[in-house]
């Protein structure tokens, strides 16, 4: 027969209950154990002392205080008599018991506003209490203390939206029963009393989930009206993060798996302001380019930790450049380095050294923003909303150009951003049907009877809850979705590139391609700045501007859409100075040489000619680079930064 093993604290009961008054003949029946096992306890224990635990001051390090203490008294001689050793709510095993479990569990709440989510939460809360117990080993715990083993979390796990007060049905005359179980409004001081009266909560922790704003619509007056971050395109994670703050107590921490997008994305601006009047920013932990959940691989995340507290001169960071890690603090803490509080400004926040901070200081100030400098001639590609009918292949072409030669007035050569690479770019078998808003459809009839075959996937929808159908909007079911009133400019000489990409790949297209919305152009054929697009120095300061958008060939991808291209610094020319001017001439001939020299590579025949192209392209490349340095007036030592930083990132795409 298997022999019963006993915690401490389940001794420390058995023997308890002899000194009330329990016979022990009745008592060892009840435990399962022998005389002689209950006098060994006896001798063994005396003096030892059962103690529940009270709530620590500092509410998420509590468990690691009980566990500290243990161990601190286990040190104790038990023949000295002096001290009375104390013994916590732990097991034989160093677990929290089912009745610590339970006081643990009692001093938490939770919201969601999913009720079978609440349902399974309980469920799993309670499971786990019961996780490696016995019959004995609860009843031994009962004995103790006198309580039931399992608690009723009812009052502990809620259901509700907690973004959405009771207030939200104030002034409305009608409010269905059904309104209000699809709002589900909850209010925080009913729903937790005791915490609310005490000034909020010690700790707050949660992975808010990841909606966008086009689904907010429904509670966004809500939102404007009741939080300071509002803004009419901010994801549903903006509100959790000022929420949460809010509900703390002074003294009290928050700390959340979120977007990392809050950080420099245009919409967060007015989180950013309020988390830093609201809260001490005391470490944030990110995740660049690694996708952490594996049903989002297109979020990003970090960990944020805040505090109702002053603000720290200086903040805690730690980068985490893999997810093969076996416990996550013990791979950040010798990765920990820390910035200066004022860095986190409601612009935006950078988790750069102070050393790369200082350096795209000064870059950001050497330069003319590009917006300014191609003077807001900066254009997305053409949005279909059905490639299927809109874009085509070469047979295709010419089968609508053999029934109308007029056809070919509205097809034209098409290129995605994944055709774009540094310097140059792949023409691909596609073509695009641009029939552009207002086109006279009835004058090209093998067009319009192409694109009747999807009528009625072409046709907008009258609401967005329709369907079938492109997105609503005043524009005719033959006609391309968006209005590209720009479209002149892709029919003209221009620098094309891609919206994501983890090199700069910036090319000049003097063909007339269109471009696919997955790429850009600016309205520009200046080969000064196409030289300084494609340099390291232009991707330093774009990986402190834009988002990582996820890791590819172990490297950060970053988006380089209008919001972050247009701060990017241009190094303006004054023609007026020799030097600068010699230096413009320079960089044309440079640039002028790596087209040529493109061209000679893609002509190569063997790979022994291939690789004598190759190394003048990357001798060529690297003098460009030392250009754009000079032109930025950068030391040697700035120059090693970015060249660290960087590297491998820059590499000549095939």
């Amino acid at each position: 027969m298997k022999q019963k093993r006993f915690s401490v604290e389940q001794i420390v009961a058995v023997l308890k209950q002899a000194e009330v008054g329990v016979p022990l003949v009745e008592l060892i029946r009840r435990v399962g154990i022998s005389e002689q096992t209950f006098y060994r306890w006896k001798k063994q224990y005396v003096g030892l002392e059962v103690v529940r635990s009270t709530s620590s001051s500092d509410a998420y390090g509590n468990l690691q205080v009980m566990q500290r203490e243990v161990a601190d008294t286990r040190k104790t001689s038990p023949n000295t008599q002096e001290t009375k050793t104390t013994v916590y709510l732990l097991d034989g095993n160093g677990r929290l018991t089912p009745f610590a479990q339970t006081q643990e569990l009692q001093k938490r709440g939770a919201v969601d506003i999913d009720p079978q989510a609440v349902e399974v939460t309980k469920l799993s809360l309670l499971l786990k209490v019961l996780e490696g117990e016995t019959d004995e080993s609860f009843a031994l715990s009962q004995l103790a203390f006198g309580e039931r083993a399992l608690p009723n979390l009812a009052d502990n796990i809620k259901c509700g939206n907690s973004l959405i007060g009771s207030d939200y049905f104030t002034g409305k005359m009608f409010s269905d029963a059904e309104e209000m179980k699809r709002v589900n409004a909850f209010d925080w001081k009913q729903g937790f009393p005791d915490a609310m009266r005490d000034g909020g909560f010690d700790c707050i922790i949660g992975n808010p989930p990841y909606v966008r704003q086009e689904s907010l619509s429904q509670f966004k007056d809500y939102f404007e009206t009741h939080y300071e971050s509002f803004d009419g395109v901010a994801d549903l994670y903006v509100y959790f993060m000022e929420s949460g703050v809010r509900l703390l107590r002074e003294g009290g921490y928050y700390s959340i798996i979120v977007s990392s997008s809050f950080m420099r994305t245009t919409f967060a601006a007015p989180l950013r302001e309020f988390l830093k009047k609201a809260a001490a920013i005391l470490r944030i932990v990110d995740f660049g380019g690694l996708a952490v959940f594996e049903n989002a691989k297109d979020t990003y995340v970090c960990i944020p930790l805040l505090s109702k507290r002053p603000h720290p001169k200086r903040v805690e960071i730690a980068k985490v450049a893999s997810l093969d890690l076996a416990e996550l603090d013990a791979y950040v803490a010798p990765r920990i380095y820390t910035i200066s509080n004022e860095r986190l400004t409601s612009e935006a926040w950078s988790l750069k050294s102070d050393a790369e901070a200082n350096l795209f200081e000064k870059i950001m100030k050497a330069g003319q923003p590009l917006g300014e400098f191609v003077e807001r001639r900066f254009f997305r590609g053409v949005t279909s909303g059905l490639n299927d009918a809109f874009v085509i292949d070469s047979k295709a072409r010419k089968a609508l150009i053999a029934k109308d030669k007029r056809s070919a007035q509205i097809i034209k050569p098409l290129l995605s951003g994944e055709n774009i690479r540094r310097w140059l770019f792949h023409r691909t078998d596609a073509w695009l049907i641009f029939t552009k808003r207002g086109v006279d459809i009835d004058a090209y009839p093998a067009i319009r009877e192409h694109l009747s075959q999807w009528r009625d996937e072409l046709t907008p929808k009258k609401s967005s809850s329709d369907r079938i159908g492109r997105k609503p909007g005043k524009y005719k079911w033959y006609e391309i979705q968006d209005d590209v009133a720009y479209f002149q400019t892709f029919e003209s000489p221009k620098i094309i590139f891609p919206d994501i990409a983890k090199g700069p790949r910036f090319s000049l297209d003097t063909d007339g391609n269109y471009l696919t919305n997955t790429a850009y152009c600016l309205g520009s054929t200046d080969s000064y700045l196409l030289g300084i697009l494609n340099s390291r120095l232009f991707w330093f300061a774009i990986s402190n501007i834009s988002i990582p958008f996820g890791v590819r060939a172990g490297e950060y991808r970053y988006r380089l859409i209008y919001q972050y291209m247009e701060k990017v610094p241009i190094r303006a020319i004054d023609f007026s100075d020799i030097s600068d001017k010699a230096r413009h001439e320079k960089m044309l001939a440079l640039v002028g040489s790596m087209t040529g020299l493109q061209k000679q590579l893609a002509a190569a025949k063997s790979a022994a000619q291939k690789a004598i192209v190759q190394r003048q392209i990357d001798a060529t490349d690297r003098q460009i680079d030392q250009l754009v340095y000079q032109l930025y007036g950068l030391t040697d030592e700035e120059v090693a930064l970015i060249e660290e930083e960087l590297t491998p990132t820059i590499v000549q795409p095939a």
